[in-house]
């Protein structure tokens, strides 16, 4: 299978790292030094259960590397506006577009320039991140992939989709309902994010303390409303199955935008607490914790570093 990683950062990174080394064609998109270590020593994947480089091709330029059969896209959302204009070199007519986007939102921007006909969309459940240009470190999570088709049940093409995935070593499901699994992820994400950044502190005291345990707990049922008011098939024991995920993960868990905040990068804060607050108020439903998150974020986001910090190129 021929393969492009739009944004071959964390997620992208190890994920299509995978892919190459089970023998596909895969291309790295990506800049920066990020980008140039890639090309000189190939992509090094550090996991909790295996290491392993890859000498895979890699460029900046899409349209360098022509139609493919799959593109991950694995972009931050904050870069969508430059990012997904830059796609449609990567498409043919029978091309799929896999988004492991954060937030419920990722298709929707997707099939507004490239139609709806290539796009599955999925939750990914990994903690990995760059530690240095070229260098990609998986330290935590089950690793697992769950996608689908946008609306709707499983579908052929998921299902070959995820017979290629498996073979590569990776943790891939279809999911029966894609709505309903890309929320269930954003109920505790989009909540467990916006409180570890806010408090700077980790699962281990975010749990441990009571008052913020049930902070956590009304934000994340105000994304269960929310999602419910939106057609999504959500149920009440997500949210108890989400604390029993809370309880069983290191004590030093944190998320990627407390990491991104603490570093002065950019948030993705927009499709997190921001998105619950928009649909929240296209539903008539208040989501007060989700607003407050939103509007503390985003004055702490604007006294961070420069926005020209933003990593070492993972796109």
């Amino acid at each position: 299978m021929r393969v492009a990683v739009m944004g071959a950062g964390g997620v992208g990174g190890y994920f299509g790292g995978l892919l190459a080394r089970a023998g596909h064609d895969v291309t790295l998109i990506a800049r920066g030094a990020h980008l140039e270590a890639i090309r000189a020593q190939g992509l090094r994947v550090e996991g909790v259960e295996e290491r392993f480089t890859v000498k895979a091709p890699a460029s900046d330029d899409p349209r360098q590397v022509g139609p493919v059969d799959l593109v991950l896209y694995c972009v931050k959302t904050y870069h969508n506006a430059t990012a997904i204009p830059l796609l449609p070199p990567l498409l043919r007519k029978d091309t799929v577009v896999l988004t492991l986007q954060n937030g419920v939102s990722s298709a929707q921007e997707l099939a507004a320039v490239l139609g709806p006909g290539p796009i599955l969309t999925g939750a990914v459940y990994i903690e990995v991140t760059i530690r240095e240009p070229g260098v990609i470190v998986q330290s935590g999570g089950p690793r697992r992939i769950v996608f689908g088709e946008p609306v709707g049940g499983p579908s052929p093409r998921a299902r070959r989709l995820c017979d290629v995935l498996v073979q590569a070593g990776i943790r891939a499901e279809v999911a029966e309902d894609t709505r309903r699994a890309l929320w269930t992820k954003f109920m505790f994400l989009a909540s467990f994010a916006a409180l570890t950044g806010l408090s700077r502190a980790p699962a281990g005291k975010l749990r441990a303390d009571p008052e913020t345990r049930e902070l956590l707990v009304r934000a994340m049922e105000e994304v269960l409303a929310v999602g419910q008011a939106h057609g999504v098939p959500l149920e009440h024991k997500a949210v108890s199955e989400a604390l029993v995920f809370l309880d069983s993960v290191p004590a030093s868990f944190t998320s990627s935008l407390h990491r991104d905040l603490d570093a002065g990068r950019p948030l993705e804060l927009e499709v997190l607490s921001g998105d619950i607050w928009r649909l929240g108020r296209e539903a008539s439903v208040a989501t007060p914790v989700h607003e407050l998150f939103y509007r503390c974020l985003k004055i702490a986001a604007a006294g961070s570093a420069p926005r020209s910090q933003a990593g070492p190129g993972s796109f």
